[in-house]
């Protein structure tokens, strides 16, 4: 998926949307980027708040 994706953007083949119309890879691919920034953000959050949870239990803070 990742590969057929990269390969669009540098060739600028139009994928096709289920909804109707064809949308452009790169859009697909900017999507997935954002996509995953976002996941990664809240999965660094997350960890951040175990670990300080973590630390409460232990009675370091």
């Amino acid at each position: 998926m990742f590969a057929l994706l990269s390969e669009g953007v540098f060739v600028g083949q139009p994928l096709i949307n289920p909804l109707g119309g064809t949308v452009k890879v790169s859009g697909a691919y900017l999507f997935l980027l954002v996509f995953g920034a976002v996941l990664g953000i809240l999965n660094w959050l997350g960890c951040l708040g175990l670990y300080i949870l973590f630390l409460n239990e232990l009675g370091w803070n």
